[in-house]
């Protein structure tokens, strides 16, 4: 049997609009803030949805999607190299699309999806270098390949999700290198414009505070908000980047927690990350939830 929550609880940062006086990315920094609002978690019931042999009981990418007609739960099947689909009302599978591994129709998996509608869903495959557009039947619409554009590090997770608005498909970047001083002077994000095939600089730039020590968690992890902003946030940093994209300019917040009264430090010794202590990766330097 396979348990999901037929409600997610998320609490996320408030996304803070900004006046912004000019464009090029410029950062605007707060005072400490502390939430006035305590906000408390409640579970919600469980639904659990038989299985059969050829599904997975666990999500790699799990996606909740919702319209007029329907409320699914949709995640990939990569013994199929498939996606399905599962009715939350009804509890069951009501549907099945597969893909072949190669071909111009073909992707070698399809573990990252993104719904704007059943009638366009996209599936990125890091290994093709390529997103495939299809549909609730499984029809193969369009097949975009990013292989010839020069960036390396395409990253999608839970945390730096794949995602597709209006004709762009968006990406966690992440410059090749061995420590977070290589980031610095490059931006966080890359927009793909799927019609014309050209990637660009997107997102708030990597934080100068980067350039001067090692920092073990320094990837930077975005949730897209409301009005065209975007909150990007690193795990050791105590620092929530608000970035609106509509002037490319950045509000940051720096933060403090109830919960997190010791400060998360650089490696002040290490000259990459490499040479980072393990101990003080595991012991002193965790990261910010």
């Amino acid at each position: 049997m396979k348990s999901i929550f037929s409600a997610i609880a998320v609490v996320l940062p408030v996304l803070l609009n900004c006046t912004c006086r000019n464009s090029h990315s410029e950062s605007f920094v707060s005072e400490n803030n502390v939430a006035v609002e305590k906000l408390t978690l409640v579970g919600g019931d469980i639904i659990e949805i038989p299985l059969d042999s050829t599904s997975l009981n666990w999500s790699p990418y799990p996606i909740y999607f919702t319209n007029d007609t329907c409320e699914l739960y949709v995640t990939a099947n990569e013994y199929l190299n498939g996606i399905d689909f599962y009715d939350l009302d009804d509890r069951k599978l009501i549907k099945r699309i597969t893909f072949p591994k190669e071909g111009h129709g073909g992707v070698s998996s399809t573990r990252v999806i993104y719904l704007t509608s059943l009638d366009s869903i996209y599936i990125q495959s890091a290994a093709d270098r390529k997103i495939l557009l299809t549909n609730f039947s499984g029809s193969v619409l369009h097949s975009y390949d990013y292989s010839k554009q020069y960036r390396v590090a395409y990253m999608t997770n839970l945390l730096q999700p794949f995602t597709v608005l209006e004709g762009h498909a968006y990406f966690g970047y992440m410059n090749p290198g061995s420590s977070n001083r290589d980031q610095v002077g490059y931006r966080t994000m890359i927009k793909y414009n799927l019609n014309e095939g050209i990637a660009t600089d997107f997102g708030p730039p990597y934080p100068l505070v980067f350039n001067k020590y090692v920092y073990y968690n320094f990837t930077p992890y975005y949730t897209f908000g409301h009005s065209n902003n975007i909150v990007v946030r690193f795990g050791a940093l105590p620092t929530i980047y608000n970035y609106d994209a509509s002037h490319d300019s950045t509000y940051q917040v720096s933060m403090r927690s109830s919960f997190q009264n010791k400060e998360i430090v650089p490696d002040t010794v290490a000259f990459e990350i490499r040479d980072v202590n393990h101990d003080f990766e595991l012991i002193e330097q965790s990261q910010y939830l």
